[in-house]
Parts: structure tokens; C-alpha cells; sequence
């Protein structure tokens, strides 16, 4: 609990390509969440594992606050904070 691994972030890539984002939206995620997994706590390039409930939030709310930056709406950019959530809580 509390962590999306690298094998459910991929999960929930196909679950929202199937709820209707396209493979830009999808690239345009992989890009924002690419460093979530490079980087160990403390900023240690080591290729982490997993994604922090701390981190997954911070993505989200990256997502919102920089809707230049990337290709997704806010209606796609809920679905990605509920497929998160789905993983934070199991």
C-alpha cells in the first residue's frame, strides 16, 4: 500500500488508453512520470521501483497545474489520479 510499481504504472496506462486517451496523452504521462522511477528517495539516480503516494500526487497536481505542458484534459487528468488511487489503496 501506498506505492504504484513500475508493473501497475504500465496497468494503469492500458486502463486509461482504454478509457479514452489517446498514445500522445499516454507519451505526454510516461514523459511527466519518467522520473518517478529513475530517482531512489533522497535524488539517487538508482531506477526506483515504485511511485510514492507523495509522488503520484505530485504528478497529479503537476498535471493540473501545467496544462501547457502536456496534451491531457482535466476530465483525462481525474482518470489519472483515480487509476493512482485504485493502486495507492490496494
Amino acid at each position: 500500500m501506498g506505492k504504484v510499481s513500475r508493473d501497475e504504472f504500465t496497468k494503469a496506462l492500458s486502463t486509461l488508453r482504454r478509457s479514452g486517451l489517446s498514445e500522445t496523452d499516454i507519451k505526454d504521462l510516461r514523459n511527466a512520470s519518467s522520473g518517478h522511477f529513475d530517482r531512489e528517495p533522497g535524488g539517487l539516480v538508482s531506477g526506483g521501483q515504485a511511485m510514492t503516494k507523495r509522488e503520484a500526487e505530485h504528478l497529479v497536481k503537476y498535471l493540473r497545474e501545467h496544462p501547457s505542458r502536456h496534451h491531457l484534459s482535466k476530465e483525462q487528468v481525474n482518470k489519472v489520479e483515480e487509476e493512482f488511487n485504485e493502486d495507492l489503496n490496494d
